[in-house]
């Protein structure tokens, strides 16, 4: 996936659109209770898209994600992607779409797992 993600490519799918800082431990550790919840929740029409945040070339940061062990699509953010959802103040944060591609989320920080997991249920729903 190339940087300036648009909702129109997952229209169907509830998604997370998750901005994030490739750079820190505890985003790392975040990516392994992502996969959990992609896993989960995927056959239900459910995906992540993650939009790091980094200065490094997008080599670099794929060898980092492959490092990390991300199993969803992960791609640099780019301009388009900060003028589509607005400004970022804190990473990470992410927004949860509907099936129509419609922000009905805005999470930043660390949000429980647990508290993402009951939105991605709602929106899914369940």
């Amino acid at each position: 996936m190339e940087p300036g993600f648009h909702p129109d490519q997952v229209r169907g799918s509830v998604v997370l659109v998750d901005f994030w800082a490739p750079w820190t431990h505890a985003d790392e550790q975040n990516i392994e209770a992502l996969n959990r919840l992609y896993d989960r929740y995927q056959e239900r029409g459910f995906t992540i898209v993650g939009l790091a945040v980094d200065r490094r070339s997008p080599d670099q940061i794929r060898s980092s994600l492959a490092e990390a062990g991300a199993r969803y699509p992960v791609a640099p953010a780019g301009e388009s992607d900060f003028r589509t959802f607005g400004d970022i103040r804190a990473l990470p944060t992410r927004f949860l779409l509907d099936r129509d591609g419609n922000v009905i989320e805005r999470l930043e920080g660390h949000v429980p797992m647990t508290e993402l997991e009951a939105h991605i249920a709602t929106a899914l729903g369940q």
